[in-house]
């Protein structure tokens, strides 16, 4: 059986004395063509391990059980993981309870068989930054991500200089990002108060040496710490650089000092860290 309908969504939730729980994210999607458009954009074939963060009622886990090798499926919540057990028979579906900010890509690889895998869901909200961090930072990485993300945090990772912000900086640096089409509120059960995107991003290599990674994202967040400071202020006063570092820095990139850490492109941040840290 599929639930993606309403009435269908209502009826299996009854029948497991269930309500969709607002603070993980559970509305629940209803969509039989958003379904098919995120199988056919994921470009998937019969060999892909999949991982799939949130099930929900497995309308999507569904589809992708007929045809991939395997998918691997995690929630936190024990409800949802019981109602999935009872009312699907999936050969090549693994279902895990766990918090997937809380489990390592190793071991998620070691559930799948395979250090080659795509990360296809329809993610819970709540934990959308932290997901798409820790799976462009982490190895091993996706070969691919393919998400359902709220609309306006998929404009927030769209947008650059002189708008940009941390996590479209992380994204750019990790990833090549693309928002591939947008999905209605009223594609889900309970119907959320948000459109959502479905977004794809391609892992890249990083443009930095793996060795000096951390302390350029010490120096970005330093940057970004006090929006109502300029970034000459915030960097002298968040990290352990001197005032005639910074102003040699600023002087050789022939900067003013009123520049905020939104108006730098990720290829200024690049280029203020080679000289601060050549």
């Amino acid at each position: 059986m599929s639930f993606d309908t309403p009435s269908k969504v209502k009826e299996i939730l009854l029948r497991y004395n269930m309500r969709p729980v607002h603070g993980r994210g559970q509305n629940f999607l209803v969509d039989k063509n958003v379904i098919q458009k995120i199988i056919k954009e994921s470009n998937i074939k019969s060999t892909d391990n999949i991982l799939e963060i949130g099930p929900g009622l497995g309308v999507l886990t569904n589809e992708l059980s007929g045809k991939v090798k395997k998918v691997l499926a995690i929630d936190i919540d024990k409800n949802i993981i019981n109602l999935l057990e009872q009312e699907f028979e999936w050969p090549n579906v693994s279902i895990l309870k766990k918090d997937i900010l809380k489990i390592s890509n190793n071991e998620i690889c070691k559930s799948l068989g395979s250090k080659k895998y795509k990360l296809i869901s329809n993610l819970p909200y709540q934990i959308t930054s932290e997901v798409i961090e820790k799976f462009l930072t982490e190895e091993p990485q996706p070969t691919e991500i393919l998400i359902m993300i709220q609309r306006e945090v998929g404009e927030r990772i769209l947008t650059r200089a002189p708008h940009a912000n941390l996590l479209s900086l992380m994204v750019e640096f990790y990833s090549d990002p693309k928002k591939l089409f947008r999905v209605s509120k009223n594609s889900f059960y309970p119907v959320p108060k948000v459109d959502s995107v479905i977004m794809k991003f391609i892992p890249k290599e990083p443009p930095l040496k793996s060795s000096v990674i951390k302390p350029f994202w010490e120096m970005v967040r330093a940057g970004f710490r006090s929006k109502r400071k300029y970034l000459f202020s915030n960097l002298a006063s968040y990290t352990n650089y001197s005032k005639d570092e910074l102003s040699k820095a600023w002087d050789s990139l022939g900067w003013g000092r009123k520049i905020r850490p939104e108006n730098l492109s990720l290829g200024d941040w690049l280029k203020l860290f080679s000289k601060i840290r050549p």
